[in-house]
């Protein structure tokens, strides 16, 4: 009994040693085995991952399974990147603890309303916070509107009234009664308004009440327009002289133009304060470059004036220019007008001086200064003359305005001069007054009517004859 129970335990020990080392064996191959798996499944999972764009992800496996986590800046991205690893795993092995950025809050969106008036009524479009009513703010329209329809567009949402919109809102209804084609922007804490208005008196008056009304805390923007006069005669006249130069009369049919006529006035010398009324009624729409080559050639002959009247051209230069240089300056000015533009030219020519005992010929001077006062200066020589003359001046000007003319110049008043002043009642540019240098003739030394020099009329009395295309006196 003794020497078998020995042999038993020395056969089964071997076998329980090679149980061990099989079972340690199965053991090492299994994590082997794991680690494996695992290392290549973390490798082709962040591959994939970082070639779709997913950094953002992380990746741990744990034996078959697999777990993603990480922040994704939104819904789609994290499906993406799950439908990614689900390409290289299966997607039973796929554990999702992936996150999605909290999405921001909604912001407010703009408020406003644009509010749109006219002969056919008001129309109302934008958005509108809920808690403003919109009915009631259609309610408020109407009531200014009166009898003319409300065309309501208006959305809402709901969300908190911004400051400033209760203001602004008040602001743009009340005022709309003042006007009567225009239209508002409203915004939160700001007003827009553009709007015609009937004249430039009417528009200051607007724009002084609209500003004066508008509440603390509201920003009023205007931009209020008035339509232009209508100007007849469309006129512009410059005169270049001893004194300097000048505007008796200004006009221009736009911005452009006025702004091309001040410079070429500032380069022939005019300057101080000089501008031009805009205004509707210009005979071409080269106005502008009539005036400019007008003036430009004032400018060169050395002085004088130059008056467009509409679409007529008068060029009269000073006593003693140079016939030359006069003739090719006009020259010049009528090929550079535009169509329609007619030139006319006057150069006045020097009183013969007498000869010694000669008595120099008698002088009648006819002037109408801008504001209207015709002034008569001169001496008769004969009743005739006193006749002609009161009989052109009384059809020309009014007969209540004219009295005796003087006496005659070869009588024993001799060397009485005449003076009569009245307000011309006509400005349409009439009065041919006659100039001559003959014993029973007149001369016109300058004519001044409605602010437009007809010195280019030149009549002669004698026989009736006419000079230059006028009629005769009389």
């Amino acid at each position: 009994m003794t020497a078998t129970r020995p042999s038993l335990v020395s056969g089964f020990i071997p076998h329980l040693l090679a149980i061990c080392v099989s079972a340690a064996g199965c053991i090492g191959v299994a994590f082997w085995a794991k680690n494996q798996i695992e290392t290549y499944a973390l490798t082709d999972l962040s591959l994939a991952l970082s070639q779709a764009g997913h950094d953002w992800t992380e990746v741990t496996v744990d034996g078959l399974s697999v777990e993603l986590s990480g922040i994704a800046p939104d819904e789609a991205t994290r499906f993406d990147a799950l439908s990614t690893a689900g390409s290289v795993v299966d997607a039973s092995r796929i554990v999702d603890n992936m996150d999605v950025v909290a999405a921001a809050a909604i912001a407010a969106p703009s408020f406003t309303i644009e509010i749109l008036k006219n002969e056919d009524g008001v129309s109302l479009f934008g958005l509108v916070p809920l808690k403003s009513d919109p009915e009631a703010i259609v309610a408020g329209v109407r009531a200014v509107a009166g009898d003319s329809g409300v065309s309501d567009l208006l959305e809402v949402a709901d969300f908190p009234v911004p400051e400033g919109w209760d203001a602004a809102l008040s602001y743009g209804i009340e005022v709309l009664d003042a006007l009567p084609r225009s239209k508002l922007t409203v915004e939160p804490g700001a007003v827009a308004i553009k709007a015609l208005a009937e004249s430039e008196e009417d528009r200051q008056r607007l724009e002084r009440r609209l500003r004066r009304n508008a509440p603390n805390g509201v920003s009023v923007s205007l931009t209020i327009t008035a339509p232009l006069p209508v100007v007849a005669p469309f006129i512009l006249r410059v005169v270049l002289d001893g004194e300097g130069g000048r505007f008796d009369a200004c006009t221009a049919d736009s911005e452009t133009s006025r702004k091309r006529i001040l410079e070429a006035a500032s380069a022939a010398g005019i300057s101080g304060g000089a501008s031009c009324i805009l205004g509707l009624g210009t005979p071409s729409t080269n106005w502008g470059t009539a005036a400019v080559e007008s003036i430009e050639a004032l400018a060169r002959i050395g002085g004088g004036t130059v008056t467009i009247s509409n679409a007529d051209v008068t060029l009269v230069a000073l006593e003693g220019t140079a016939p030359s240089l006069f003739e090719r300056t006009a020259g010049e000015l009528e090929a550079a007008l535009p169509p329609v533009f007619s030139l006319s030219t006057l150069l006045p020519v020097p009183a013969a001086e007498p000869e010694d005992g000669a008595k120099a010929p008698p002088e009648f001077v006819a002037t109408r200064s801008p504001e209207g006062l015709v002034q008569l200066r001169g001496r008769l020589s004969d009743e005739t003359m006193r006749a002609a003359v009161e009989s052109f001046a009384a059809a020309q000007f009014g007969a209540g305005g004219v009295d005796d003319l003087g006496p005659r110049a070869d009588g024993a008043a001799e060397d009485h001069q005449l003076g009569r002043d009245h307000r011309a009642q006509r400005g349409d540019g009439a009065g041919h007054l006659p100039r001559d240098t003959g014993q029973d003739r007149l001369r016109l030394g300058v004519a001044l009517l409605g602010g437009v020099e007809n010195t280019g009329h030149i009549q002669q009395l004698a026989g009736g004859r006419a000079i230059g295309g006028a009629d005769a006196l009389c």
